[in-house]
Formats: structure tokens, sequence, C-alpha cells
């Protein structure tokens, strides 16, 4: 009988002699491959503009800034790895409507909450565009690593390819989001890629013998918000000469923003005729109030009314602030 001793000397042994140490010389170099093939990094699409440095949120959480409108990818869509309905981002999103969504603005402060707002066009050519409200808190829906902010898992389907005719589900997985060097939305996703042999004696059989994780990825570029079309009658050009601009809504939202008091994360903007509607979330009444006190002291602003609270699904308080822009408002 074979002693533990006997094969301890024997190990000894061929790990001293030249084929041995050759051996466990080709072992590593195996093992550091197998280890550096685990992760493929260079999967990002090369035609794309690189990935920014991430601009933190605020300073008290490694978040980055993803806020911004993006148009979304249309359905059947081929642009990319995967759309927005593959992340964490359109879990609750009404996918029945017959029109799809266009856009997505996400605003709010990712260290401590985001709201996504989808819009797409109305149905008559002069009304408002259509928006949905997902609201997002932090460390419930999302959380913040290494500069990416990192969505809970959902199932991903991948588009389709030259090679793969058919839509995949690629798993259940979390989806990473920052911004690219032009403003775009970079999402990825870290699936698992296992390779296959099949024996020309069995093609119907096949073996897996290798696996890594390949890192999928998608963008949503930057665009400007829907907006209703004007209705008022055409203008000869003497009056639209002396005409004064008119505001635009990124610097309305700009000036709404800035007044919303520690608490408070903003929602959509809308402009609904000569009026503004702009949707306030807080964990409480008392910093919805001070809000609307602080929007009703800008000069910019006027008519300042809180059309009516109710408490989400996500636990929040959800406020629509009424209002219209003051005569002396500061123009652009």
């Amino acid at each position: 009988m074979i002693s533990v001793r006997q094969i301890r000397y024997e190990l000894s042994e061929f790990a001293q002699s030249r084929g041995g140490r050759r051996f466990l010389v080709a072992l590593a170099i195996a093992l550091v491959a197998a280890a550096a093939m685990q992760y493929r990094a260079n999967t990002y699409p090369p035609d794309w503009p690189a990935i920014a440095k991430p601009v933190k949120a605020n300073a008290d959480v490694d978040c980055p800034d993803v806020s911004g409108t993006y148009a979304l990818h249309p359905p059947k869509a081929t642009c990319c790895g995967f759309d927005q309905h593959s992340t964490f981002l359109a879990e609750g999103l009404d996918q029945g409507a017959q029109t799809a969504w266009e856009t997505m603005t996400v605003s709010g402060v990712a260290g401590r909450g985001l709201t996504v707002t989808f819009a797409r066009k109305a149905a008559t050519e002069n009304g408002a565009p259509i928006t949905q409200d997902v609201v997002m808190p932090y460390g419930a829906r999302y959380s913040c690593d290494g500069g990416w902010l990192v969505g809970t898992r959902v199932p991903v389907f991948l588009y389709p390819t030259q090679a793969d005719a058919m839509r995949r589900r690629a798993g259940t997985l979390p989806s990473h989001f920052r911004k690219d060097a032009k403003g775009a939305l970079v999402a990825r996703v870290d699936m698992r890629e296992t390779l296959t042999f099949s024996p020309s004696v069995a093609p119907s059989l096949t073996i897996p013998y290798w696996s890594y994780i390949s890192p999928q990825w998608a963008h949503w570029l930057p665009t400007a918000p829907l907006t209703a079309k004007s209705s008022a009658p055409a203008t000869n050009a003497a009056a639209t000469t002396t005409a004064a601009p008119e505001t635009s809504m990124t610097t309305v939202e700009a000036w709404v923003r800035a007044d919303l008091r520690d608490g408070a994360l903003p929602g959509a903007l809308v402009k609904l005729g000569g009026s503004y509607v702009f949707t306030v979330y807080a964990d409480n009444h008392a910093v919805i109030a001070a809000t609307v006190q602080a929007m009703r002291a800008d000069a910019a602003l006027a008519g300042v009314t809180l059309n009516g609270t109710v408490k989400n699904s996500a636990g929040l308080y959800e406020a629509t602030i009424k209002f219209v822009l003051a005569q002396t408002a500061k123009r652009e």
C-alpha cells in the first residue's frame, strides 16, 4: 500500500526534476492566463466617445452625475447591445402604450434619489407631451460603486447579431451607468459567456470548456426635452424683431431647481400654455412647504400654487406646484 509519505516524496522528487519544473511553470502560466480571461474589459465599442471621468453628484457619496435628457432606443433598434427596458431605469414603466416612449429625463441628486421622466408626443398636434415619472430612492433601486451608478438586477435581453438571429436573454443582471465625453448616458452589463465544443461524431452534443465575463454596452444620446407645439398665429417680421424672446425650459428648470430646499427631489417640469407645473418629491410635508415658500419669494416666478400632494408607491410625498413667469423675470 502506498503511504502519504511516499506520495509526498514522489511529488517532491518530481518538482525538483527538470520536467517537473517545466510542468509547474506551464501550470502557473495557464492559471494566470485563465484569471486574465475571466473578464474581457476591451469590449467597449471603439467608435463611441470615450467614457468620461466620473463627476460626482455630491461630495458625500461616490455617485456620478447622470442627469440630463436622452433619446430612447426605438422598438426593434439594433444600435446597441440592449435597450432601456433591460435596465432598472424603466422598471415599472408602462410598456403597453401604442406610441413608444421617445425620451427620458433623469433628475435629482444621485446620492439621495432620482426621478426618471419618460415622455412621448401627445395624441393631438398641439397637446402637451405625455409623461410618466419613475421615482427611485437611493439604496432601494440603485447604489453607487467606483464612480458608477449600479442598478438592481433585472432581466437583460440582447439585440440580435448576424451570428445570433434571436433576441436572447443574457440573464438577470445589474446595469452600470456613467456618462461619456459627449454627454451620452452609457450603460454596461456584465454577462458570462460560455465556450462550447461539439465533437464531429455527435454534432448535437455540446461540451462547455471555458467561460468568462463579457461586458455588453448601450448608450443613449443627449437630446432636448419634448415640448408642445405653439398654436399661436404667425407674426409679421416687424413684430418678431420687437417681441421679447421666450424663456427656454432649461432656464426655467434651473430657476425652480435653485428653490428646492434640503430633502426635496426634482421631478418633471411641464409647460401648459402660459403656465408651468413642477413636480417635487420629499420625505415629509415640511420640505414641500419650504420649497413652495422659496418659489413664492423668487422674483422670476409668480402665482405659485400648490395643486396637491399625494404619497406614491415609493413612500415619498409627490407634490405638483403650478406657477407662471413674472413679467420682470430675467431673460436669457
